[in-house]
């Protein structure tokens, strides 16, 4: 092979890596088509070597892109699982808040029926001591009954304690009187006795009175016939 033909297959080898690098990307690349076969080659080969060491770098960054992706994927797996305790968790959370507000529904309703219990046994305590008030009022009116009662039995008491007394004095004035009773009766006695003797006596008279004015009657009609 000549050297002008050697010349123009390099110059096509370099033209046609230059189209694939250019298809690639790699359009820093400046292989000018003027260079000789020496330079073309020397400029090839410095490119190799930054595409080796761009390769070289790019496949780290794949690696730690790899590793970073294996650790996201692990910390996506993990928030994944955290995620679904999390949505268990609130899941139990909404239970528990349900709950709470079935509670606190339920307590605000006991609260309510207290507060009327409440308000019902304040009108009680309330009519207590209204009904307190009367009572301790008519304690003080019982009590002025009562001190008067007591005056007035004082005052029976003396009363009575002057009618035993005037009752014995004249319990004595009546055996007394009875003594003095049975005396005039011991000394009537002996006059009604006389009494009755005189009756008899007077009644014996009446009788003979009788009898002496019928014959005096006889004997004057006798006088009269014979006149």
């Amino acid at each position: 092979m000549t050297t002008q033909t050697t010349k123009l297959s390099l110059t096509r080898i370099l033209s046609f890596i230059a189209t694939i690098l250019t298809t690639v990307g790699l359009t820093h690349f400046d292989l000018a088509a003027d260079l000789s076969p020496e330079e073309g080659l020397k400029k090839l080969s410095d490119n190799i070597d930054i595409s080796t060491k761009n390769r070289n770098e790019y496949n780290k960054a794949i690696e730690q892109i790899n590793q970073n992706v294996v650790t996201l994927d692990s910390a996506a797996t993990g928030f994944n699982a955290n995620k679904k305790k999390l949505q268990q968790q609130i899941q139990e959370n909404k239970k528990t808040l349900n709950l709470h507000s079935k509670k606190i529904q339920e307590i605000d309703r006991s609260r309510q029926e207290e507060e009327k219990k409440k308000q019902a046994d304040l009108q009680k305590i309330q009519q207590l001591e209204k009904t307190l008030a009367q009572l301790q009022a008519l304690q003080l009116t019982r009590q002025e009954r009562i001190d008067k009662l007591a005056l007035d039995r004082s005052t029976i008491e003396k009363s009575q304690k002057e009618g035993e007394d005037l009752q014995q004095t004249l319990a004595l004035e009546a055996k007394t009187i009875d003594q003095r009773i049975d005396t005039l009766k011991k000394e009537t006695a002996p006059w009604k006795t006389k009494k009755k003797s005189y009756e008899k006596e007077s009644a014996r008279w009446n009788n003979e009175i009788d009898r002496h004015q019928k014959m005096e009657t006889e004997i004057k009609l006798l006088i009269d016939e014979t006149t």
